[in-house]
C-alpha cells in the first residue's frame, strides 16, 4: 500500500468511527442487562 499524509477529513472520520463506537458500547451495556432482566 502507498503511503499518504492523513488529512483532516481522515482525523474526522476516525473520530467519528471512535465516537460511535463507544456510543454504542455504552448503549450496549445499558440496554443488555435491561433485555436480558426482563427476558
Amino acid at each position: 500500500m502507498e503511503e499518504k499524509k492523513i488529512g483532516a477529513s481522515d482525523y474526522l472520520a476516525l473520530g467519528l468511527y471512535a465516537f460511535a463506537g463507544f456510543g454504542l458500547e455504552v448503549v450496549l451495556s445499558m440496554l443488555l442487562p435491561v433485555i436480558f432482566g426482563v427476558g
